[in-house]
């Protein structure tokens, strides 16, 4: 109680107009809270595992489908989580893709960077976990099925593989695209 009446305080006095949560588990759930507290319009944003691992949690599942009901707006980092929300939670309207990412073009611009190596590669870059869903498959699918690509791509990857999954999907990668030349 003590935390929404501040949130409500807070929203008084820096006349906030709208409440952005980041997750639906944790803090979404209080983003929501304090939106319905506050009478105040909530943009959720759904990253991943808030909902591909914790919807299977039945601790967490209905206040996931609350969170989702209660929002104006949602924001999904891909089109899968658009469709699970969809199909599992029956949530169609007020449902917008906004991609992960970078404006490549953008760093291009301003850092003056090239395209293109002195050895006539180009490094493409993943960085994260090294998960199957974060899709760097589909990458590496996409660069072995070109032979105008394949030795022209220098693959770096910049992140954990510590976990046992994500060697073994790392590890698994590398066996699988052998013509991807890759950097770890």
């Amino acid at each position: 109680r003590v935390f929404c009446e501040t949130a409500q305080k807070i929203r008084l006095e820096k006349k906030i107009d709208l409440i952005h949560g980041f997750y639906v588990s944790g803090a979404g759930f209080l983003a929501t809270i304090i939106s319905k507290f506050c009478n105040t319009p909530l943009i959720l944003s759904v990253r991943g595992n808030d909902i591909s691992r914790d919807m299977y949690d039945y601790k967490k599942f209905y206040t996931i489908k609350w969170c989702l009901e209660n929002a104006h707006s949602i924001s999904c980092v891909n089109h899968k989580l658009k469709e699970t929300i969809s199909t599992v939670f029956g949530i169609r309207n007020n449902l917008a893709i906004i991609p992960n990412g970078i404006d490549s073009t953008a760093l291009l611009l301003k850092r003056g960077f090239k395209k293109v190596k002195k050895d006539g590669r180009v490094n493409v870059s993943f960085i994260g976990v090294i998960k199957e869903k974060k899709g760097v498959q589909t990458l590496f699918e996409a660069i072995s099925r070109s032979d105008k690509l394949q030795n022209k791509i220098k693959f770096t990857i910049i992140g954990d593989t510590t976990k046992k999954s994500s060697k073994d999907f790392y590890d698994n990668l590398c066996k699988k695209w052998k013509n991807v030349s890759v950097e770890k």
